[in-house]
This record gives structure tokens, sequence and C-alpha cells, in this order.
């Protein structure tokens, strides 16, 4: 609701309607972000924002190929904007291009808590489960419970739906702004077929788009 205010008050600001697109992302609705997306790139096409939001839609619609793609042109367009590696490298893992996935997480310093997921997803979908545990574990020691949704992704990745669950509930329980995603998070997607993941969504008591 606070969105839609802000755009009937500047409908031409870039940000807001980007903004909203995101918003709109992490609700499910894929096709009315892109739009909303293209509608802020052309009202300001020289701010990369509102592409990064597109780009993470495209990830969230499970549009991977398309999403690496894009993360490329973007790379040429913003070459010192390197926000967007993140979301190349996640599409990549889900393409099981995984040599290329570890590249782009070489961008991030390696604490950042991004790349400390994605390594351990890489090798947890690699069959490394040790290699999987020591990046979540490192991962928990730099920044706690405060990382319980990437735990979640880490542990439906390795296939241990009760640790993932455990994680999920300690987010809700300490409002983890990493759940606001979980309607649309391909990580967590081998957990929507339990009827848990479906009590939490409606726990989460998402709006509408």
């Amino acid at each position: 609701s606070q969105l839609r205010r802000a755009r009937q008050l500047a409908p031409g600001d870039a940000e807001i309607v980007a903004a909203f697109g995101s918003a709109v992302t992490g609700l499910g609705d894929i096709g009315s972000a892109l739009s909303l997306t293209d509608q802020a790139i052309a009202l300001d096409p020289l701010n990369h924002f509102p592409y990064n939001v597109r780009l993470n839609a495209l990830f969230e619609g499970r549009r991977y190929a398309d999403a690496v793609a894009y993360g490329r042109q973007l790379a040429q367009k913003f070459p010192k904007d390197r926000s967007g590696e993140m979301a190349v490298a996640d599409c990549l893992v889900m393409l099981g291009r995984y040599p290329e996935a570890q590249t782009h997480y070489e961008s991030q310093t390696p604490d950042f808590w991004r790349r400390l997921t994605g390594e351990a997803i890489i090798r947890a979908r690699s069959g490394d489960k040790a290699g999987a545990e020591q990046k979540l574990d490192r991962l928990r020691q730099v920044y706690g419970d405060a990382a319980s949704t990437q735990f979640a992704e880490i542990y439906a990745q390795m296939g241990d739906k009760e640790r993932a669950f455990a994680a999920l509930g300690r987010g809700y329980e300490i409002k983890d702004a990493g759940l606001s995603g979980m309607k649309v998070d391909p990580f967590l997607d081998p957990l929507r077929s339990d009827p848990r993941f479906t009590a939490l969504l409606r726990k989460m008591n998402f709006p509408s788009v």
C-alpha cells in the first residue's frame, strides 16, 4: 500500500516504479514485475537499479538462461556496477554451470553472505556435503541467526528438509527479512511440496498483488 501511494505521488520516479516491481516480484507476479521494470528503465535509462530489479525478476521467474544473457548485457552497459553478479551466479548454479558460477561469486569478498550461500549450494548440488557444511558453518559464524533463510536454502539444496524447516522456523521467530522472498525463491523449491511450507506461507500472510 505504501508503494502504491508512492507511485500515485511520483509516477515518473524510476526508482519508485522499480521498487514496486521488486515487491511484485516477491509476490510471484513476474510478468507484472518485468513490465514495471521496463517502465522504470524507460523513465531513467542511465539508472542501473531498475535493470538489476529486472535481472532478479528473471531469476525468480526461473528464466535462468535469459537472466545470464541479460546480466552480461548489463556488465557491458554498467562496467563499474557489480551488483548483478550474484544474480547471474545464482542462475548459473541452477543451470548446473558451477565453475562459471564460482567465478562470479568470487567478484565479492569471501565472507559476503550471498557468496557463502552460493558456494555452499554449489557443493551441495555437486555431492560435496562436507564442503557445503563447511561453508554453512562459516556463514553461521559470521552472520548467526540473521542468515536463517540462507541456512534453509542450503539445507533444501542438500535434501535435508528437517534442518531446512528448522531454519525457516527460526527465521520466522526473529523476523528474518530473507523470508520476504520465500514465495518465489528457487533455492527453496525442494520444500514447496511439503505441507509445512504451505503452512509457513499462510503464516507469512503475503499481500495480494
